[in-house]
């Protein structure tokens, strides 16, 4: 059996005692204790209130912080295309995947092993969106790969390829922080669909860090 952490972050607002002035401002209200309950460390639920209020809008009169370096944001993607990083120690495999994501208008990056990929990811911060991972990279591990890419780019989201896919894979693949997992050989529609909700995904993440 596996075990996996999940944690719930809960914002409430109630028209009772206070009643807003439209369904926006309910809305509104609930989204307010959403964050608190987020910036109070996650995992617990927050019901909307006056004082929240009067807290949300005394901090919004201060000036703002300056950010230290580790919480740069990067710029909100404004379309469909992507620059992806594909990691995988076969080179057919990497022109293949090069092939398809070229025909979606995508930038390809290829690496061929963990190392390569991570000095490309180190030396250009912000430049990956997504990167594809085998698995089995030679004498290297696509898990330990998934691990070491977590502290270089927080907004990179991480799908795993495999010619492997056992359901215990596809789980330790959730559990190293990859965001789906895809297995070979590879379908264009199927790859094509999945780098879509990959990068709505990603970009409702950063639209979520900017605010």
């Amino acid at each position: 059996t596996y075990q996996l952490e999940v944690s719930v972050s809960i914002g409430i607002a109630c028209s009772c005692d206070d009643p807003p002035d439209s369904v926006a401002e309910l809305l509104s209200r609930a989204d307010r204790a959403l964050y608190k309950s987020k910036e109070d460390g996650r995992n617990r639920a927050t019901v909307w209130s006056p004082d929240l209020a009067r807290q949300a809008r005394r901090v919004a009169q201060e000036p703002p912080r300056q950010q230290p370096h580790a919480m740069r944001l990067p710029p909100v993607p404004d379309d469909g295309t992507a620059h992806i990083l594909v990691v995988d120690d076969d080179p057919i495999v990497r022109q293949v995947l090069e092939r398809l994501l070229s025909l979606d208008h995508h930038t390809v990056t290829l690496a061929a092993t963990a190392h390569e990929a991570l000095d490309l990811i180190a030396d250009e911060p912000d430049k990956f969106h997504v990167v594809l991972v085998d698995l089995n990279l030679g004498t290297d591990s696509g898990f330990d790969l998934l691990d070491d890419m977590k502290g270089l780019e927080e907004s990179l989201i991480r799908i795993v390829i495999t010619g492997n896919a056992t359901v215990d894979n596809a789980i330790e693949s959730l559990r190293h922080g990859a965001y789906d997992f895809i297995e070979k050989p590879i379908i264009k529609e199927q790859l094509s669909a999945m780098l879509e909700r990959a990068l709505r995904y990603r970009r409702l993440v950063i639209e979520n860090q900017h605010y």
